[in-house]
């Protein structure tokens, strides 16, 4: 047997042997979404700081928009317990993702994740080195925050933020709130 065939024989038992030892990841399911056609939803206290601009989307649909004037929070939505199963996401990795684009953003622009446990305690997250905050004029950019959720975790409200350090403005649209449970 040549060389080659010894060398072909090898990967291919090495791949085999990859192979059974391989377990898919579990599909993500979708706890929540808002394409943004309105600003219908959105929290009470941000309303006069957070607009519905149809002009400018991702997705043709239209977005919100801020003009921010300086470091802010704009607490955007809260997805109660009557929205999803808080025992099946103990466990599971919450995603929030959301594109987001900046205009003259003297500062940076990034989206949060918030977690209010059953106990009351607080988790937050927001995105990785993987996806730096937006500076300056950005186009539409997907961003995520992940966070996860230990055995026994019983979430009672999720919280999507966007922060804002510095003034210009930001648009956000097409959010959605993720679960893929972990092994």
């Amino acid at each position: 047997m040549s060389v080659a065939c010894h060398v072909a024989l090898a990967l291919l038992l090495a791949a085999s042997g990859l192979v059974a030892c391989y377990e898919p990841i579990p599909p993500s399911q979708r706890i929540w979404a808002n394409e943004v056609t309105s600003s219908a939803g959105l929290w009470p206290e941000v309303r006069d700081a957070v607009d519905f601009d149809p002009d400018t989307s991702f997705d043709r649909n239209g977005s919100l928009t801020v003009q921010s004037t300086g470091e802010s929070m704009f607490l955007l939505f809260v997805i109660d317990r009557a929205s999803f199963d808080g025992k099946a996401l103990a466990n599971s990795l919450i995603s929030y993702q959301a594109h987001l684009r900046t205009r003259g953003l003297e500062g940076q622009a990034l989206i949060h994740l918030g977690v209010r446990m059953s106990d009351g305690e607080t988790h937050g997250a927001k995105p990785g080195e993987e996806t730096p905050p937006l500076e300056g004029d950005a186009d539409w950019v997907l961003q995520e925050a992940n966070l996860l959720l230990e055995p026994g975790e019983v979430p009672e409200a999720i919280f999507l933020m966007l922060e804002v350090t510095g003034t210009g403005q930001v648009w956000i649209d097409n959010m959605r709130v993720l679960t893929t449970p972990v092994s």
